[in-house]
Parts: C-alpha cells; structure tokens; sequence
C-alpha cells in the first residue's frame, strides 16, 4: 500500500513479487499525494477465458517482436495491452477483426517478463505472461 516514491525501489519489487505469487495481475492506485492509498484486484476471469484459444502470441520468449494470431469477428472491438510487472501499461494494439494476425514490435523493451492481456468488446479473455530476451 505504500507509495513508491517514499518506499523507492523496495515497493516495486515487493509488488512484482506479490504478483507473482499470486499469479494475478495487480493493479496498484499510486496517488502519492493522499493518506489514503489502495490496492486492487482485477476481477479475475475463469481459467477458461484465461487460456483463450482463439489467441496465440509467438514467440514467448522473444526479442521483441512476435506475431499475434487469432478469429475474431469483424464487428468485435479487440484490444492487445501489454504491461510491465508494476502494471503499468506499455503499449496497446487494436486486433482488426478482418486480419488474422498482428505483428507486435516491442525491440525497445528491455529483457524481462511482462504481461498481456487481450480484451474483446472491453471484457477480458485472456491474458498470460510475455518474456522478452535479449
């Protein structure tokens, strides 16, 4: 629950290590500037939506750049985010429902493990880790 730029490098790396014993993406509300600081819980989707089939990122690991194969229907509003283990979000992609595949370049990122979540019509269903090697 602490802020970050009191608590410094600790806080981030306890969040990463909560994270990951957890196996959940946390999201962690950093208004620095109030007493109050809270800590949420996504909702959590289903082991089912979780391992979408219709979605496949590769290669993971990877450089960087990786492909995203998926179906979707043309009329779905489908969204890839992917997010540095403190949460916070790196960049987004919008997964046209005409394409079959999307090619992701993310070669700035540096090596480590992040996550991504695909959402479709702003409901979550799936989201996995991401391991960027260098």
């Amino acid at each position: 629950m602490q802020c970050p730029l009191e608590g410094g490098n600790a806080v981030w790396q306890a969040r990463v290590l909560y994270s990951t014993i957890e196996n959940e993406w946390i999201e962690f509300a950093d208004n620095c500037n109030t007493a109050v600081r809270q800590m949420t819980v996504e909702n959590t989707p289903t082991a089912e939506t979780t391992m979408d089939k219709r979605f496949k990122l590769y290669p993971n690991p990877n450089n960087g750049q990786m492909v995203l194969e998926y179906t979707i229907e043309e009329t779905d509003n489908a969204v890839l985010a992917i997010y540095d283990l403190t949460g916070k979000k790196i960049n987004t992609y919008m997964i046209n429902g005409k394409n079959k595949s999307l090619l992701v370049n993310e070669d700035q990122l540096e090596a480590g493990i992040y996550s991504y979540q695909i959402t479709i019509n702003d409901k979550l269903v799936k989201k996995d880790k991401l391991v960027i090697i260098k």
